[in-house]
């Protein structure tokens, strides 16, 4: 789960999306607010091709009935990306067809070689942070304080864990609840809250 996502840059001719979550006010299109109801879409002239749709959600932990919002993005280069807004964060499902010359990420590397996408493999390859010059949330230019140390599911406690994967596995669809969904499910509910174990479960099916 995140707070947002943006793609920018020379991939869409300089300008850039944010996909907001709901706390945080409207998505934009170079800083113009879009997306704003339920039912909406947005097209940039053909470089863009994006839809929102709202439909009856799920009950939360409390009982309550929460709405499940989305909204499909394509993008040029055959990328395209599902996002499902919560109200506290968002999930994220991008697709993308194999690039010449390669191409890698925190999804690996698209090589079918499963051993070198483990998480440890994967940083290994991406060394250095993102350039200033070359962020999309300007603000974080401006921020002097240095992010503090990532956690893992290692500082997930063993009770807590157990209690978190027992939620997810209650939750998610059994035919798509693989190892790596799981752990990444209970370490959203782990340091997230229970109620994130019912959003990743709709999230899973994209």
């Amino acid at each position: 789960a995140m707070l947002s996502v943006a793609v920018g840059g020379p991939f869409l001719q300089g300008h850039t999306l944010i996909v907001r979550r709901h706390a945080d006010g409207a998505s934009t299109w170079d800083g113009i607010a879009i997306l704003e109801n339920g039912q909406s879409s947005f097209d940039a002239g053909g470089l863009v091709d994006i839809a929102r749709t709202t439909k009856d959600g799920f009950a939360g932990p409390d009982g309550v009935k929460v709405a499940q919002h989305k909204v499909r993005i394509g993008l040029p280069l055959r990328v395209n990306i599902t996002v499902h807004l919560w109200e506290g964060s968002v999930d994220v499902h991008i697709q993308m067809a194999p690039r010449a010359g390669g191409q890698d990420g925190l999804c690996g590397n698209s090589n079918l070689v499963a051993d070198d996408d483990a998480l440890e493999k994967i940083e290994s390859r991406l060394v250095g942070k993102v350039l200033t010059e070359d962020l999309l949330y300007h603000h974080y230019a401006a921020s002097s304080s240095e992010p503090g140390a990532a956690k893992t599911l290692a500082d997930c406690g063993s009770p807590a864990r157990q209690s978190a994967e027992a939620a997810c596995k209650k939750d998610a669809p059994r035919t798509q609840l693989d190892a790596a969904l799981l752990e990444l499910c209970t370490f959203d509910v782990c340091f997230g809250g229970v109620h994130f174990a019912a959003q990743d479960a709709v999230s899973m099916g994209a």
